[in-house]
């Protein structure tokens, strides 16, 4: 029996092939987290970290494959990812404003 072929968005499709999986893996980082945020109790405990760590390998292997498969620009999210992470460490180590959801967020330009 021959495989279905993939529908669009899905992991070997046409037309951007593993979108699909990096939302759904996204998804999975961000239900991950709301439940460490969520948590009251602030417990750090072996099972939570395992669980994230394994759901942001998932995220990071799905971006990966996106980028390669959809023939992005590997330098420019790269320089991105660079400019970004140096704000987080900037904001951290309290040398920049601290960055509040909208401001990670860009304005939409009407």
């Amino acid at each position: 029996m021959a495989a279905e072929r993939p529908g669009p968005y899905g992991i070997g499709s046409d037309t951007w092939p593993g979108l699909s999986q990096l939302a759904a893996d996204a998804a999975q980082v961000a239900r991950r987290a709301g439940a460490i945020i969520g948590d009251d109790t602030r417990q750090d405990t072996d099972g939570v970290r395992v669980s994230l760590q394994e759901e942001l390998g998932d995220l990071r292997a799905a971006i990966d494959y996106v980028i390669g498969k959809n023939d992005l620009d590997w330098d420019a999210v790269n320089r991105r990812r660079d400019r970004k992470r140096s704000r987080y460490e900037r904001a951290h180590a309290g040398k920049a404003p601290r960055l509040t959801p909208e401001r990670l967020v860009p304005a939409r330009r009407r």
